[in-house]
């Protein structure tokens, strides 16, 4: 199953300039695209955001990821 970037803001509680943050830092990705450019997240990636937004409320830094 893939998600744009709008069901995975709904689903994560990111922001759309989070999650293009953590894929140019190289915490994500490389994202796939549809045909249309859209970013399309699948399930590993929406398990990575999860791990990522839970360790930064843990105060880790981004360095540490």
């Amino acid at each position: 199953m893939v998600w744009k970037i709008g069901e995975v803001i709904v689903r994560t509680g990111l922001t759309a300039r989070a999650l293009h943050f953590y894929e140019e830092q190289g915490l994500i990705g490389p994202i796939s695209r549809s045909a249309a450019e859209h970013r399309l997240y699948n399930q590993s990636d929406l398990l990575r955001l999860q791990q990522i937004r839970t360790l930064r409320v843990l105060g880790v830094s981004l360095a540490d990821m």
